[in-house]
This record gives C-alpha cells, structure tokens and sequence, in this order.
C-alpha cells in the first residue's frame, strides 16, 4: 500500500531537519515529477530501491528505470541507476 501524502509530508520536514539545503538543491537539477521526489527523497534518506517501489506502489524495475531516466535527464548522459544514486548521495 502506497504511502498517504501526509506521510511524505512528514518525510519531507524530517528530510529538511537532517539535510536541510536537500530538497532545494534538489529542484535546481530540474523540474522532477511529484513520483521522482519521492524517490529521491526515500534514497536520501537510505531506502532500498524494493523499498521505494512499495512506498510508492510501483514495480522495482520501475523505480530502477525512474532513476536512469533522471540522471539523463539531469546529466545528457547515458549512465546507470546507481549513477543517479551518487548524485543524490552528494545532495
């Protein structure tokens, strides 16, 4: 069962007390879709990506393919989800 929306927004204020400048440097990449936060936001926070699928109610590959489609999108690179894992880890 996906998360409710008042449960990202917990994790969203609990995200900005231990990385504060996170989601703002964040949204600098680019415009990210409400489902890309999310996931980002769940990386930062140590979340495997099975985990991010069922918070998210999507499949594994899914959020596999969600992470190499915004490292593109952000880098003009072809590359690895895991690529994307390390930008996010430098956030």
């Amino acid at each position: 069962m996906p998360a409710k929306d008042v449960d990202w927004e917990a994790m969203s204020a609990l995200l900005n007390q231990i990385y504060p400048d996170f989601l703002s440097r964040l949204h600098t990449l680019g415009i990210l879709k409400d489902q890309e936060v999310k996931v980002c936001m769940a990386m930062k926070i140590g979340f495997k990506p099975a985990e991010i699928a069922r918070l998210v109610a999507r499949e594994k590959n899914t959020i596999t393919n969600a992470r190499t489609r915004m490292y593109k999108r952000v880098t003009g690179k072809n590359g690895k989800a895991e690529d994307w894992d390390e930008i996010i880890s430098k956030l």
